[in-house]
């Protein structure tokens, strides 16, 4: 990598506010972040689902560095290896899940999120809370 795109690439971790990765052995999202950065990516499921645009079947959108992982409307809900889908109602629902166990929980906690989005999964969320330290573009704790 130039020191450009790198710098690039670090600051656009930090402007998404989390860190993301498809962990194949455990056959799961993992997003670790600060608890601010984890309610962005609420923030985003919120801006992804109220946007009129983003109605119909297929309509997604891409985030991250990588734009690996992608939010898709879509009939049912399920959590894929590429991302979300989900009818709008049902990223709405998946935005108040997570805000709701991210703001009873602390740094250093952890938790799925699996089945109370859908049962038809193909994997899950692992979200772990950071302190508000944590640097997505290292996907490091900083002292």
């Amino acid at each position: 990598m130039s020191f450009d795109f790198e710098i690039q690439y670090s600051n656009e971790w930090k402007i998404l506010g989390f860190y993301y990765n498809f962990n194949d052995i455990k056959n799961c999202w993992q997003l670790l972040g600060s608890k601010n950065g984890l309610l962005n990516f609420c923030l985003l499921l919120k801006n992804y689902a109220s946007n009129p645009l983003h109605n119909e079947i297929s309509e997604h959108e891409h985030y991250g560095p990588d734009s690996y992982f992608k939010v898709v409307t879509w009939s049912t809900p399920i959590i894929k290896k590429d991302g979300i889908y989900g009818s709008l109602k049902d990223i709405q629902k998946l935005e108040k899940i997570l805000r709701n166990k991210l703001l009873s929980l602390n740094d250093n906690d952890e938790f799925i999120i699996d089945d109370q989005y859908s049962k038809q999964n193909e994997c899950y969320l692992l979200i772990k809370i950071m302190t508000k330290n944590f640097d997505p573009s290292t996907g490091k704790q900083q002292l």
